[in-house]
């Protein structure tokens, strides 16, 4: 399929009850690479409250990927758009667009950056992209 035809929104999280069936897989896609941090019933919860939000990549009626995003301010006072699940087919058709929404979003929402926890691989396709901590559990 053309990348053109793929449409990027965020869902309102008055409709995350009647989306959660197209989205769920995707979720359940980050929480199983997520070593046991990501809960799906929190996520949910956090969704419907408001407390995150859902960016989703649509193709025709087919949601192919979902982004959980939410505003973290760091102890230092920095506001940045933090993206603590990504679940996702078919990266290369949407993420040079799905990069340029998030930054459009960051920017629109006051934050100076934009922080995502996942796997060291999100570093290779994301050319901009730096390491900057790693997690490690012993």
């Amino acid at each position: 399929m053309d990348k053109n035809s793929i449409k990027l929104m965020v869902i309102p999280c008055n409709l995350i009850p009647i989306v959660w069936d197209k989205i769920e897989a995707h979720i359940d896609l980050a929480i199983a690479e997520s070593y046991g941090d990501l809960d799906k019933t929190n996520l949910y919860d956090r969704l419907i409250n408001g407390q995150e939000s859902a960016l989703v990549a649509i193709e025709g009626q087919e949601i192919i990927a979902t982004c959980l995003v939410t505003i973290s301010t760091l102890d230092a006072g920095r506001k940045v758009l933090y993206v603590p699940s990504l679940g996702d087919n078919r990266m290369d058709e949407w993420l040079d667009q799905g990069l340029q929404f998030l930054r459009q979003m960051a920017s629109d929402l006051g934050c100076d950056g934009i922080r995502a926890c996942g796997r060291h691989g999100w570093a290779k396709v994301i050319p901009q992209a730096k390491v900057l901590h790693s997690i490690v559990e012993f």
